[in-house]
């Protein structure tokens, strides 16, 4: 009967003052001699022997690794007291209550012990005296409080983490004999502050400081500057609102979190001392309003820089103008309509993510000389137009996404293809770019200027604004090929008197609109498209002042643009400024 099932019958079986502990001797992937330990104690109380057969030529003090399972409410002296060779031991979700009487004192070359998962509420003082201890894992226990006597003796320790411990203490003086630690994780502690002196001394060598997921709410002035070592700090998910210049003088940071946090108007001297910063995460802040020099310090370093979910409506050509180094930028889910000329040209740009902004184009302008652009998402935009020149020079791309927009609806994970390949599919896109229909003039004609719509979107806004003495015409169809199915939308028709809708060459509506085109100002005409009813507003008016309903119904998948010439035969022009509102 293997010991699983052992278990489960003596949990049935014997009284809850039952204690038992049974090992499944083997080697595991690292070739570590591993007792795979199941162990059924729930009352803590004394344990007589540990069952199981070892394997040929093997005893106790050949165990080296001991992974548990079951529960008990301590840990049984007999473990280190009968594998006393151990050097890792996990004792993970067992509903460990306390560690009192020293149970890991005859462990002396105990290196990695993992107590996560448990309901550990106190840690005695010296509990691990005599360990050669280099990680330390505690994660999601209740521990009250943290204090220096209990790791007085972990002069070795590397690694330390008290992830999840959410209604803990950690006094000021806590890590101060943690002369080699390098990693320490304090995140999802429900921090409100940094106790004064908590990173004072003993911390020289830390590398890693995890404090995400906490409730700070400000950095104090000189809180990290004895963290000489110091590489990547981790702030993110906290509720800090402030910083100054003096909160981060660490000059070997490499890596600083500060995404999710409630900033707002930083300083511009904020990084004035992060010279070899090569990562930065602000997103999920409000980052409108930042300094057009704020990234200047982090000139010769920074290659990382995440500002996605920020609150940006325009971007500062000036933010990136001083990283030559840049290669990775994340501004996914902003506001951005667009990007100024020259933005990304003092930049390495190989990563560029503009996910779910409101950008209309994209312009080689705008990326100067980058050219070794590799990953480029721009999905989930009001994309009409890209320029062919940007895509031309990009020649190491190799991921590209362009779904959910107007000019383009796909996506490709590996886009080192054949130029021909993917060339084709953005061909609405460099056509409508080439003829500018952001600021569409036509003349008087009787072929409309075609732009593709999504297939297959059953719901589209589509807005014109229109400066036009008269005849200023949208047209709606299935195929630019097949003129049969056409709907008109002719705006004001006989000298700007009227509005007629023309079905398939058939006029069904005609209607007073007096004098609404203008000459010299832009005047708004919005539809809805929704399957076979299109409603038709003017000048931002809430609710629509008609609406038509397609008899025989058929997708409509273009729009088109032109102007009809006038009856008298006089030249006549309509600008046009055209986006598709998400809907």
């Amino acid at each position: 009967m293997i010991l699983k099932e052992l278990l489960v019958i003596l949990c049935i079986t014997f009284v809850p003052s039952y204690a038992l502990i049974a090992c499944d001797y083997n080697y595991d992937e690292n070739n570590l001699y591993t007792c795979r330990m199941l162990i059924f104690n729930p009352s803590g109380g004394p344990v007589a022997s540990i069952m199981g057969n070892h394997l040929i030529n093997m005893t106790n003090n050949d165990v080296v690794q001991v992974i548990s399972a079951g529960t008990t409410a301590n840990i049984p002296a007999i473990i280190c007291n009968s594998f006393q060779n151990l050097e890792k031991v996990e004792f993970v979700n067992l509903g460990i209550i306390t560690l009192s009487n020293n149970p890991f004192l005859n462990c002396n070359n105990l290196a990695v012990l993992n107590l996560s998962n448990n309901s550990i509420t106190t840690l005695y003082p010296h509990l691990f005296m005599n360990t050669h201890m280099e990680e330390l894992y505690l994660d999601y226990n209740s521990l009250a409080e943290v204090t220096s006597d209990v790791l007085v003796d972990l002069n070795y320790l590397k690694r330390l983490s008290f992830r999840g411990n959410d209604q803990t203490t950690i006094t000021g003086s806590a890590f101060e004999h943690l002369i080699n630690l390098e990693f320490l994780d304090l995140s999802e502690c429900n921090l409100t502050d940094l106790s004064p002196g908590l990173f004072d001394n003993g911390l020289s060598q830390l590398k890693v400081l995890n404090l995400a997921d906490n409730l700070l709410t400000d950095i104090p002035a000189n809180t990290f500057d004895d963290l000489t070592a110091l590489e990547i700090l981790a702030l993110d998910i906290n509720e800090i609102s402030t910083l100054n210049g003096d909160s981060f003088k660490l000059p070997g940071l490499r890596a600083l979190f500060l995404d999710s946090n409630k900033l707002e108007n930083l300083p511009d001297n904020v990084f004035g001392h992060l010279q070899n910063l090569e990562i930065l995460y602000l997103s999920d802040n409000n980052c409108s309003n930042l300094p057009s020099n704020i990234f200047n310090p982090l000139s010769s370093s920074l290659t990382t820089l995440g500002m996605h979910s920020s609150h940006i409506e325009n971007i500062k050509p000036e933010w990136f103008q001083s990283l030559p180094n840049l290669t990775i930028l994340l501004l996914e889910e902003n506001e951005i309509r667009e990007i100024p000329d020259r933005t990304f040209d003092s930049t390495n740009l190989k990563l560029l993510s503009l996910y779910g902004n409101q950008l209309n184009e994209l312009s080689s302008r705008s990326f100067g000389s980058v050219k070794d652009l590799s990953h480029l998402d721009v999905r989930n935009n009001q994309m009409i137009g890209i320029d062919h020149h940007l895509m031309n020079r990009t020649t190491d791309m190799k991921v590209a996404m362009f779904s959910d927009n107007l000019c383009a609806d796909f996506d490709t994970l590996s886009y080192d293809l054949e130029p021909d390949t993917y060339m084709g599919q953005l061909k609405d896109c460099f056509d409508n770019y080439d003829r500018t229909p952001f600021v569409l003039e036509t003349n008087n004609s009787e072929s409309y200027e075609w732009y593709n719509i999504r297939p297959n979107d059953r719901w589209r806004d589509i807005e014109f604004n229109i400066t036009a003495r008269e005849s200023a015409h949208i047209g709606l169809t299935d195929s630019i090929t097949n003129q049969d199915l056409l709907i008109e939308i002719r705006i004001g028709a006989l000298g700007n008197t009227v509005f007629q809708i023309i079905d398939r060459g058939q006029e069904k509506i005609s209607m007073p609109l007096p004098n609404f085109l203008h000459p010299t100002e832009m005047r708004t005409f919005k539809i809805h498209v929704a399957l076979s009813f299109i409603t038709f507003f003017r000048n931002n008016e809430e609710f629509p002042f008609f609406g038509y309903f397609i008899t025989d119904y058929f997708p409509i998948n273009f729009f088109g643009m032109r102007t009809q010439i006038p009856p008298a035969g006089s030249v006549e022009s309509a600008f046009w400024s055209v986006r598709r509102i998400q809907t």
